[in-house]
């Protein structure tokens, strides 16, 4: 099987959904990853059987963008790369890890303790 990313807008979402469901899981089935996109799997015996039901989908659905699942993560990445670059390496990566910056906070208050004691052995 493959795995597409099938995005469209909020008025072909329902039509799109039940088009997929009134195929079957047999051939196909779907996942909301968010208002305007599913995720799609698509099943086959071998790879010509696959493209065919991708095809069939397709013609079914007119206005939605299909994009494979690795293509489409490799968009999302390089958007977030360049929204990254936009704003700033390091404010944009402290924003997309805060739970990273928390986990540290530990890690520095105790090296500051450490710090602040061999201070004042030396005083």
């Amino acid at each position: 099987g493959t795995v597409l990313v099938a995005t469209m807008g909020a008025e072909s979402r329902d039509v799109s959904m039940r088009t997929i469901a009134a195929v079957g899981d047999e051939r196909c089935f779907y996942r909301k990853m968010d208002e305007s996109r599913l995720l799609v799997f698509v099943h086959g015996r071998n790879d010509q059987e696959i493209v065919e039901h991708t095809r069939e989908l397709a013609v079914q659905m007119p206005g939605v963008f299909w994009e494979g699942l690795d293509a489409w993560r490799t968009s999302v990445m390089q958007r977030r790369a360049a929204s990254w670059q936009a704003n700033g390496n390091g404010n944009a990566a402290r924003q997309q890890t805060p739970l990273q910056d928390l986990l540290q906070q530990p890690v520095q208050n105790h090296q500051q303790q450490q710090q602040q004691q061999h201070q004042q052995q030396q005083q």
